[in-house]
């Protein structure tokens, strides 16, 4: 699914899948009480040989008798198969509760948000780990499956009228988000990067881009400064500046990194090719990108033009 695509097929996609549910579950919740109540029970029917009577007074009372036992466990019986047909309707019901959900709140609701808001400042995304888009100021959509932390500090700094730069989501669901000038607030992210940031925090330096994976590799760029997690990166950070000129912005996956330049690219390791020709096609000067590791991506300039793919 590319950016071209409409917001009707955006719409249908995201429909599609919920009604088909409703309408299994809607016939479970039809059929299956039915069968609960209606379902008969066969009972055996027992003879009595012999006419005398006292021998007839006595096969009565234990006919009686077993029909008494058999009513009981006839009793036991039905009621064993409507606990066990009860939890198998509650299960579904949990089941489908968890695939609407999932429907709802899949990459197809980052999309339909995309496409409402009519553009995209920026996004994280993940294959395994959930997406988010922002917009505007402080806009913003997610996925069901990023940290409910994350989801609660965006809210937090929506409500707080808070410039919401970027966010990064790792795979394993580490993240950061990057808030007005150099404010910062993450989980789990490497401690070197986290002095770094608060050292050019404390230096008023205005922080642009952080980037870091799930395996304690990462890159941090402000105005006046670049690090990274190795003195190979930065050496191959060094030379894409005297290359390319100024830094904007770099992307980490756990087997490939990104650097966008003020005239150029530099790629690292398994970095999708359609990426690649996607960028070097592109008349954007790209300030933000991200992609992952199966092909999706997304960039975007300064200018509110933006391409993605996923």
């Amino acid at each position: 699914f590319d950016s071209n695509g409409t917001a009707s097929s955006r719409i249908y996609e995201l429909i599609e899948p919920t009604y088909k549910i409703f309408v299994i579950f809607r016939n479970l919740l039809v059929t299956l009480p039915c069968r609960l109540v209606f379902t008969p029970t066969h009972r055996r029917e027992t003879s009595m040989v012999g006419n005398h009577r006292h021998g007839a007074r006595s096969n009565h009372a234990v006919r009686a008798r077993n029909d008494k036992k058999r009513t009981i466990s006839d009793n036991k019986r039905r009621l064993t198969m409507r606990m066990r047909r009860t939890a198998f309707i509650v299960a579904l019901m949990t089941v489908f509760t968890v695939s609407l959900f999932a429907q709802s709140r899949g990459r197809n609701y980052i999309k339909q948000n995309i496409s409402e808001w009519g553009g995209c400042r920026n996004v994280a995304i993940t294959d395994t780990g959930g997406d988010l888009a922002l917009n505007g100021k402080n806009d913003y959509a997610y996925t069901a499956g990023i940290p409910q932390a994350l989801a609660d500090a965006l809210e937090k700094y929506h409500d707080d009228d808070d410039y919401i730069d970027d966010v990064q989501l790792t795979e394993d669901g580490e993240w950061l988000i990057l808030v007005g000038k150099n404010g910062c607030q993450w989980s789990n992210i490497p401690s070197e990067l986290e002095s770094k940031l608060r050292q050019w925090n404390e230096a008023e330096e205005t922080i642009t881009s952080v980037t870091f994976n799930d395996d304690g590799d990462w890159i941090a760029v402000s105005t006046d400064h670049v690090a990274s997690s190795s003195t190979d990166m930065d050496d191959w950070i060094k030379e894409g500046i005297e290359t390319h000129g100024q830094l904007w912005a770099a992307h980490l996956t756990n087997d490939a990194c990104v650097l966008c330049f003020e005239n150029g690219y530099k790629f690292l390791g398994n970095v999708p090719q359609k990426l690649k020709d996607a960028l070097k096609a592109t008349k954007y000067d790209v300030y933000r990108i991200k992609f992952t590791k199966e092909g999706s991506y997304f960039f975007a300039d300064q200018e509110g033009h933006y391409t993605f793919w996923m």
